[in-house]
């Protein structure tokens, strides 16, 4: 019974469960229909505006027409895959020398060439990746903006076709969401083809990289063979009997390198020309400049050792187009390279043998003929035999040269240093080649003949820039310039500092190339550059620092630059009232200083956020405890916007009168009449009361009181003084000089001349020379100037008097005009 009750209860309890769900359908099924109703309401009642319609219709047309244009599978694409399979084909070529070359156990020279060539494909490759993902990137925007019009024009088809809009507009529509869906394919196929384009390319940049990482694995271990003997001694070859042979290999190498040049010119014959055309453009260059420069050196004989260089147009135009020929040549055989070398070589002892000491004209012809047997080595240098007879006889020529060179009386104490490592070079080189150990006296050979003709030739062409320069300062426009007419020599000897320590550098980077030293160095220098130092969370490294000082640096000469600029050329020019132009150097240098400071910080890697915060604390606490100084640094602001008194200015301030000479960030420097400076804080020149005698004018009045005898007459005298004031050349006619009768005096008639002068620095002088004037004009007038007289009456008296009566003093005789 009891179980049977338990059952039934459950059954109600199911039934009231199942008919709350029901009840949940039902109510959201008349939601349903509710909110359909009520948007097909509202759709009813919101009609679909036409206009609109159209409008968009015109957007999206012009959207289409850009997505169009902006597709990679035009002539881009195509661009692209031609320079992908061309490249593809230099790296397989380039894979097969670079076997073959590296089973032979190739030189330090040619395996740097191979290396070199392998960079310049990646750098190629590097390129044409960037372009990828660019152009990947274009076509994923407009895919995004093409999804957005597709998905916004299919709601605008359907919408219309239920609002029953016109069949025209309808068609308009639908053809719109037709050509959507057409371009978006074509763009999704664009950007597929891209990236397949970029895999492409991203497996060719993996060749080259491993192949570069096989040319240094292989140089390195060259490095480590330097000082391994790799042959035997010379004796035992020259016995061995293997010369026959050994000449047979250096015609086969002779034709070799001929076949490689003739290929390297068939392939290339487009920058040949463009070589030779931008050498004889710097050659008329060049002549059309000796022409201008020739009258020059016959007006001033100083000028002929640094307008010699003009003498050789061709042979300066080929040394200028040097550093060009890396660019212009980009993947040129080592044999061109060494080809270019010995032209340019050339061309810079003809460049130098007038402007060098007669006693160093033999080290250029010596260097010459050294350079051109080491570019007969590097045509042998597959053969053995050859390569090292060649270095051997190099060598014992560079040393019997340099013995008789160091022999000559007119060596100087550099040269003589120089002869001597070069003397010990090539003595290790012919010792190291007789020995076996030839590896060894090819890199010591060839690092010191490349050495030695980077350092001429960039010596060379130092003195050509410098001659350059020369010409550029003494022609328009920079000759139109007054910093140019009154600074040339130190303009020109700056100059000269810059390039030479510039191709200093340069010169520097050669040499550690040369023998193999440069990343070694770079290595080193940068590990110490950026190695940092902690303090709390604060870390800090020596690049920072030195990043930190240079940008500074920077700042100020930029800054100081900039100052004599403005006061050379802007100022003279520019008519600006006396003081504007020293508080804008002033404000300009403080603002080039500030945004070097804050540009020197963010070089640092300091955030700048943190820095405000900290900085603005500082300054509260700065604020607080030097109060005094920063109301003096702000006083001084307010000199120089407001200009109450300018530099130049003759001021009186509290005891002290002079001339103003400086306005500083705390203090003013007065210089006064006696010839002391004082410094004065500029909250007394804001503050105080400040006489500036010199304000707006340098006009300045004089005053000259004389008296003269009664009886003279009064008009007389006032038209002497009235025409010695006009003869004067400093006094001014406007406002004119005034004579006025002042009155009776006791002793005669005052007068006062009163004038005015715009020489206020020499005011002094002015009333002195007419004090002087005065006098004399008097005195050929016969015009007495009296002195003061006082008459003493004596009463008798009736006693008899002691001592004598006590007589008035008479003051001492006083000249009236020397008040």
């Amino acid at each position: 019974m009891t179980c049977r009750i338990s059952r039934e209860l459950e059954i109600g309890k199911c039934a009231q469960f199942g008919a709350m769900i029901i009840a949940a359908i039902l109510v959201a099924v008349a939601f349903g229909a509710v909110t359909t109703a009520s948007a097909q309401e509202t759709r009813a009642a919101n009609p679909i505006d036409l206009a609109e319609i159209v409008r968009q219709s015109n957007d999206a047309d012009r959207e289409l027409r850009e997505a169009e244009a902006a597709l990679s599978a035009g002539p881009w694409g195509v661009a692209i895959e031609e320079r992908l399979s061309r490249t593809i084909g230099e790296i397989d070529e380039q894979v097969r020398i670079s076997n073959e070359l590296f089973a032979a156990q190739p030189t330090l020279d040619a395996i740097r060439e191979v290396e070199q060539r392998w960079l310049d494909i990646g750098s190629g490759l590097a390129a044409m990746q960037e372009e990828l993902s660019a152009q990947a990137d274009r076509d994923s925007a407009n895919l995004d903006r093409l999804t957005e019009l597709e998905a916004s024009w299919t709601r605008i088809v359907e919408d219309g076709a239920q609002a029953g809009v016109p069949s025209a507009v309808l068609a308009r529509a639908k053809a719109i969401a037709v050509r959507i869906d057409e371009v978006l394919a074509r763009t999704r196929g664009a950007r597929q083809r891209v990236l397949v384009l970029q895999g492409q390319v991203a497996d060719q940049q993996s060749r080259v990289q491993d192949a570069v990482a096989s040319a240094r694995l292989l140089r390195e271990a060259a490095l480590g063979r330097l000082f391994a003997r790799d042959s035997d001694a010379i004796w035992r070859v020259l016995s061995s009997g293997n010369v026959a042979e050994a000449e047979s290999d250096v015609r086969s190498a002779l034709v070799d390198e001929v076949s490689t040049l003739s290929e390297y010119g068939r392939q290339t014959g487009e920058r040949f020309a463009l070589h030779v055309g931008v050498v004889i453009l710097f050659a008329l260059g060049a002549a059309w400049a000796r022409r201008r420069v020739r009258p020059w050196v016959t007006d001033k004989a100083s000028l002929a050792p640094v307008a010699a260089v003009f003498d050789h147009p061709f042979a300066m135009a080929v040394v200028l187009s040097t550093p060009a020929s890396g660019w212009i040549h980009p993947q040129a055989p080592r044999i061109f390279g060494a080809m270019l070398g010995a032209v340019a070589l050339a061309a810079t002892c003809v460049v130098l043998w007038n402007l060098v000491e007669a006693s160093l004209r033999p080290l250029l012809l010596a260097l010459g003929g050294l350079y051109v047997a080491g570019v007969a080595e590097s045509i042998l240098h597959t053969v053995p035999l050859a390569s090292r007879t060649v270095v051997l006889v190099e060598s014992v020529a560079a040393i019997l040269f340099l013995v008789w060179f160091a022999r000559r009386e007119s060596t100087g104490e550099w040269t003589a240093r120089g002869v001597a490592v070069a003397g010990g070079a090539f003595s290790t080189a012919i010792v190291s080649s007789a020995l076996g150990y030839t590896t060894l006296s090819r890199f010591v050979v060839a690092g010191c003949l490349g050495s030695a003709a980077a350092a001429v030739i960039l010596y060379a062409l130092a003195r050509i820039l410098d001659g350059l320069v020369l010409f550029a300062l003494r022609v328009s426009p920079l000759a139109m310039l007054r910093m140019t007419r009154n600074h040339r020599p130190a303009l020109r000897r700056r100059m000269a500092i810059v390039v030479r320590f510039v191709l200093g550098l340069v010169w520097l980077l050669v040499t550690l190339e040369l023998f193999a030293a440069r990343e070694t160095v770079e290595s080193a220098v940068r590990g110490a550059l950026t190695s940092t130092a902690s303090i709390g969370e604060i870390s800090i490294s020596l690049g920072d620092v030195l990043l930190f000082a240079a940008c500074i640096v920077a700042a100020v000469f930029v800054a100081r630059f900039l100052l004599f600029a403005l006061e050379e050329d802007v100022y003279p020019r520019a008519g600006l009232p006396r003081g504007v132009p020293f508080a804008i150097s002033t404000i300009g240098r403080y603002a080039v200083l500030f945004f070097g400071f804050v540009f020197a910080l963010s070089a640092m890697g300091v955030d700048l956020s943190k820095f405000a915060l900290l900085a603005g604390a500082f300054g509260i606490g700065l604020g607080l405890g030097l109060q005094n100084v920063v109301a003096n640094f702000a006083s001084g602001l307010i000199l120089l916007f407001e200009r109450p008194v300018k530099v130049g200015d003759t001021v009186e301030v509290d005891k002290f009168a002079g001339d103003l000479r400086h306005i500083g960030l705390r203090a003013s420097v007065i210089r006064t009449l006696e010839g002391s400076e004082v410094i004065v804080p500029n909250t007394d020149l804001v503050s105080e009361k400040v006489i500036n005698w010199t304000l707006t004018d340098q006009q300045r009045r004089l005053s000259i009181d004389v008296g003269v005898a009664y009886g003279t007459e009064p008009e007389r005298v006032l038209e002497l003084l009235t025409d010695v004031a006009l003869a004067h050349p400093k006094v001014l006619v406007d406002p004119p000089p005034q004579a006025l009768f002042l009155g009776f005096g006791d002793s005669a008639l005052n007068f006062q001349l009163r004038a005015w002068t715009g020489h206020f620095n020499g005011w002094q002088v002015v009333r002195s020379n007419l004090a002087v004037g005065v006098n004399a004009a008097l005195r050929d007038a016969r015009i007495e100037i009296p002195f003061p007289q006082r008459d003493l009456h004596l009463v008798s008296v009736s006693n008899v008097v002691t001592d004598p009566p006590a007589l008035a003093a008479v003051p001492p005789r006083q000249d009236p005009s020397s008040n």
